[in-house]
């Protein structure tokens, strides 16, 4: 798969108290602008954990966004998806994975702009995550935008 050049400088983490369920802010910063996402910890503890593990190990910093899913890309698909996907890491700083926490236990849903941890099958997920997109979205992994240092 091709490498998109636009790259996470780093992903800052902000905890904040917006509402009572706790959120825990990430800001992930490209060339093209920010993009923000909000990570629920009551809803999905170990999958938050997760994600948050890699940004305190500064793992995703100058990572890109490797893979953008469009409508027209995965013509034998059964399940039509639309997500940019980051998090490729070096093999040897991987995590091990994590358990699957459904979304019919943490009441999350993958709608457009949720970000979630990738996985190849259950029980597999470890640095790899994508976000739910908008048209929006796939343009920014899918420009030819450098990073400035």
């Amino acid at each position: 798969m091709k490498k998109t050049s636009v790259h996470l400088v780093f992903l800052l983490f902000i905890i904040s108290n917006l509402t009572a369920q706790k959120k825990e802010v990430c800001i992930i910063k490209t060339t093209l602008g920010d993009i923000t996402v909000e990570l629920y910890f009551k809803k999905a503890p170990i999958t938050v954990a997760n994600f948050l593990k890699y940004v305190d190990a500064h793992l995703y910093d100058n990572t890109s966004f490797f893979r953008s899913v469009t409508l027209n890309n995965q013509p034998k698909d059964v399940v039509k998806i639309e997500v940019i996907q980051g998090g490729e890491v070096d093999s040897t700083k991987v995590f091990a994975p994590i358990p699957l926490e459904r979304t019919s236990q943490t009441g999350l849903l993958h709608k457009n702009g949720a970000i979630s941890m990738a996985r190849g099958k259950p029980d597999s997920a470890t640095s790899s995550f994508f976000i739910s997109c908008c048209t929006a979205l796939i343009s920014i992994a899918a420009s030819s935008s450098k990073v400035s240092t």
